[in-house]
């Protein structure tokens, strides 16, 4: 029995085409795996970050019961932390890490601070033009719950309530 070389280069041609295609997948799968790992570890750091500032949040969270007598000594850290959402506006922007993400783990404390009186007398409305990437992070924060039908804390006394709000929140 004689096979056909023509069919034979046919049928390997077939079967390397399909091992191609289930390499690719394979690679594709293992690449998704490996950005869901990464994107939890880079979680965890954030989480590691973020709870330098428990101090803080003891008195800005919960929003409606919390400790309304920040202060001078408050400043550092409160100027800190507003670094910490910078960071996670830069992040956002160059698709680093979900909106999804940051909303779930880190939506109520932005807003409990970014909402507070003293943060913004003492840094936000005084020094608006250095924390432009705050008023971004906001707006879009703002955009992004409501679309979802998310309470947004302290909404009573939002950044959006601000003379210059357009301008510092704006992508010039």
């Amino acid at each position: 029995m004689l096979i056909d070389i023509n069919y034979l280069g046919q049928l390997f041609t077939i079967l390397g085409g399909v091992a191609a295609i289930i390499g690719l997948v394979a690679i594709w799968y293992q690449l998704k795996k490996n950005k869901e790992i990464n994107d939890a570890q880079f979680i965890v750091e954030i989480f590691e970050q973020f709870r330098s500032h428990s101090q803080l949040f003891s008195k800005i969270n919960p929003y409606e019961i919390r400790d309304k007598n920040l202060n001078k000594k408050d400043k550092d850290k409160i100027v800190s932390l507003l670094g910490f959402y910078e960071s996670i506006y830069y992040l956002l922007d160059k698709n680093v890490i979900s909106f999804d993400t940051v909303n779930t783990s880190f939506g109520y404390t932005f807003f409990s601070l970014v909402h507070h009186e003293y943060v913004q007398e003492s840094e936000l409305a005084s020094y608006g033009d250095y924390y432009r990437t705050i008023f971004r992070l906001h707006k879009i924060w703002v955009d992004y719950r409501t679309s979802k039908n998310q309470k947004i804390i302290g909404q009573n006394n939002s950044l959006e309530k601000l003379d210059d709000y357009e301008i510092l929140s704006s992508k010039r």
